[in-house]
Order: structure tokens, then C-alpha cells, then sequence
């Protein structure tokens, strides 16, 4: 029976990587008779059990019991395309959209991503160059500021000392001081 199925069929090439089955003429117009009747009588007992067989197996019709069948969506839709070698021709224009959209997506995606990992490497090589080039402003305000307090606490210690040694002379001159006060009262 397959040998039968395979002998309805002509096998064409279309490109290199590509093969293709073409139906034969005279089985897509049993086929498109076939659906027209199934639509308009509801009866396809008349029509060869092979051509049955491969409208099942397209699924353009589903058994449903003995000798009954019922139109399938893509039987209905192959019948208003104008019949199989139409609808069959635009399930494959379909796939080839598709197929270029997919393949366009995919290019753009690439090159999307490409741009994009360009922009980082650009973005990280300015930021190096300018921490190279202009240098690291946060380290020399860092030791800027290390100097202006070295410089505040020098400030402080020579005022520490300065008062140390003013105190020191307020003692002993208030000592001094004393010493008159008790020499002249030892005087009197």
C-alpha cells in the first residue's frame, strides 16, 4: 500500500538542500473533488481508498465512523484557496515568510548584541583613558586633605607649646610676684 501512496508522488528537487514532494495533477483533483463533495453531499464512498488516505493523513478530513468523514478546518480552508495545489501553495509561501522573517530576526538580534557589546568595550575604554590620562582627582584630594590636617594639627601643637610657655612664664612671674609681696611685708 505504500509503494501505491509513493507511486501518486513525484519527487522533485527545487534546490540543493532543499527537496520537495509535488502531487501529481490527477490525484490533487480527486482530492479537490473530494472535498467538494464531502462539503456538498456529505458522502465520499465513491472516491479511492488511497485518495481517502491521503486527505486523512493531510488531515484535510477526519474519520468519524464507518464510511463517515468530516471536513477539517484545512479542508475547508484548502476549498477556499481554490482548491489543494493553491492551498498547498500557500502553507509553503507561508513557511518561506517565516522562515525569512525568523532569519532577518535573527540577523538583527546579532547585530543588535554586536552594537551593544561594542558600546560597553567604548564606554570602558573612555573611563579607563580618563582615570589614566586626567589621573585619579579622589587620591590627590585625599592626600590634599591629609596635608591641610598634618598642617592644622602642626598649628595646634605650636599654640599647645606657645600656651605652655606662656604659662609657664605667668608662674613664674606670679612667683616672683610672691616673693616681693613677702619681701616687702617682712620689710615693714
Amino acid at each position: 500500500m505504500i509503494d501505491k501512496l509513493r507511486g501518486l508522488f513525484i519527487k522533485k528537487e527545487t534546490s540543493l538542500t532543499q527537496k520537495s514532494i509535488q502531487l501529481d495533477v490527477k490525484l490533487i483533483t480527486l482530492i479537490d473533488s473530494l472535498l467538494k463533495d464531502l462539503l456538498e453531499k456529505g458522502d465520499i464512498n465513491n472516491y479511492n481508498s488511497n485518495t481517502i488516505l491521503i486527505c486523512e493523513n493531510l488531515r484535510l478530513i477526519k474519520h468519524t465512523g464507518v464510511g463517515k468523514y468530516l471536513l477539517e478546518d484545512k479542508g475547508v480552508t484548502a476549498i477556499e484557496d481554490g482548491g489543494l495545489e493553491n492551498y498547498l501553495e500557500n502553507i509553503r509561501i507561508e513557511k518561506l515568510r517565516d522562515n525569512a522573517i525568523k532569519r532577518l530576526t535573527r540577523r538583527s538580534l546579532k547585530y543588535d548584541v554586536m552594537w551593544n557589546i561594542g558600546f560597553i568595550i567604548l564606554g570602558a575604554l573612555l573611563s579607563l583613558g580618563s582615570v589614566m590620562f586626567l589621573g585619579d582627582n579622589t587620591q590627590n584630594n585625599e592626600l590634599l586633605e591629609i596635608e591641610k590636617l598634618r598642617k592644622q594639627e602642626n598649628a595646634i601643637i605650636d599654640k599647645h607649646d606657645n600656651f605652655e610657655t606662656y604659662l609657664q612664664q605667668m608662674r613664674s612671674e606670679i612667683t616672683s610676684l610672691k616673693n616681693e609681696i613677702d619681701s616687702l611685708k617682712n620689710s615693714k
